[in-house]
């Protein structure tokens, strides 16, 4: 259950580094180092921002409390452990949701803002 569970987080931790870059490229339409925007279209960037963001800190926040399966094996049964590992492989799901959400969000909004420059 434990392989199952780092399987997961395997399969999204590299794609944090596209969650920061993308995260930074949208800063630099939001600071107007590119088209200025209207009220609406930056606050639409913030929000992407923002879920950019979190989804970064959820993989953060879910590494930093998982437990190795020999650090409960002294205080838990196996089935409590078998339970924590179920639980952590729901936790790690929603991080994976959020992280490949917030990457398919983050570079549709990128291509419609490039394609606005463009067209300018």
């Amino acid at each position: 259950m434990y392989k199952e569970v780092f399987a997961v987080h395997d399969e999204v931790m590299p794609k944090i580094s596209e969650v920061n870059r993308l995260s930074r490229e949208l800063k630099k339409w939001s600071a107007g180092e590119k088209l200025p925007l209207d009220s609406t279209m930056k606050a639409r960037v913030s929000q992407v921002i923002l879920q950019l963001e979190k989804a970064d800190e959820g993989m953060g926040q879910w590494m930093s409390e998982i437990q190795d399966p020999g650090d409960l094996r002294p205080s838990k049964s196996h089935a409590e452990i078998m339970q924590y590992f179920e639980d952590e492989k729901t936790r790690v799901g929603k991080v994976k949701t959020d992280i490949l959400d917030g990457i398919q969000t983050g570079i549709g909004l990128l291509d419609s803002l490039e394609k606005i420059d463009e067209s300018l």
